[in-house]
């Protein structure tokens, strides 16, 4: 929306020019405001966020289970959707379907909305922030699509982690139900490649001169590992970080 952009312009500089000190102070947070102000008294229903597909859920599930990303209601989050960053938005991630959902109605909370996945570049979701590994174009064919957390920018890398859920349908008298199953996939982007972690051994491939190292982590961590393998797989990568050259510029 080039309105939105083009007021917020001139909304800044008329405050500039009227209080310059006590504007210029928290920018940043100012920023997040103004545009948070001007959805507010622009129809929400017509902000290109707003576009979409109606979002629907009819899952008969066992277990308290469900098809999101830590949890089945709304969260504030910020999306960057074509071309433009929205702050203080409802959102769930239906990581099923690999679908960013919003609440674009302020009243209603059963209303959600499947923003175009092609416009949506990331998001950032309790703390977590994830990104399009689909619209640089280099994602080998072979990989899940869509949103990734990008957990850790390195020395020289990125570690992303993929969320998903698997349905299995559990028949129960006269009815069919989904037992969703979590499942992860740890991804390092390293010297402009893509490479799947699923072993000990693909990191010892990519970090051979720290072997031992790598080798030692594994052997003290088994606990955690078999408790908590995306807490596991944090730690050893900011572990690797740690004893990486930083990069000359």
């Amino acid at each position: 929306m080039k309105n939105r952009k083009y007021f917020y312009h001139i909304l800044f500089l008329l405050l500039y020019l009227m209080s310059p000190a006590s504007f210029v102070f928290g920018q940043a947070t100012e920023n997040i405001s103004l545009y948070n102000w001007f959805d507010t008294k622009t129809n929400k229903e017509n902000l290109p966020i707003s576009n979409g597909t109606l979002h629907v859920n009819y899952d008969r599930t066992i277990n308290n289970g469900n098809r999101y990303y830590l949890s089945d209601t709304f969260s504030k989050g910020m999306v960057s959707y074509n071309g433009q960053n929205y702050y203080d938005v409802n959102l769930k991630y239906d990581i099923y379907k690999d679908a960013l959902v919003i609440n674009p109605y302020k009243d209603s909370e059963n209303v959600g909305i499947n923003l175009i996945r092609e416009k949506t570049a990331g998001f950032t979701l309790q703390g977590r922030k994830f990104a399009n590994l689909n619209l640089n174009g280099n994602l080998p064919n072979d990989f899940y699509g869509g949103f990734y957390e990008e957990n850790l920018v390195g020395k020289g890398f990125v570690f992303y982690i993929k969320y998903r859920k698997e349905a299995k349908e559990i028949v129960e008298s006269k009815f069919v139900s989904i037992d969703y199953i979590f499942k992860t996939e740890f991804v390092l982007y390293y010297k402009n490649n893509f490479t799947k972690l699923h072993s000990k051994r693909d990191l010892i491939q990519l970090f051979p001169e720290y072997k031992a190292k790598i080798d030692a982590f594994y052997e003290m961590n088994r606990a955690l590992e078999n408790a908590n393998e995306v807490q596991f797989m944090e730690n050893l990568m900011r572990h690797i970080n740690s004893f990486l050259p930083t990069e000359s510029k």
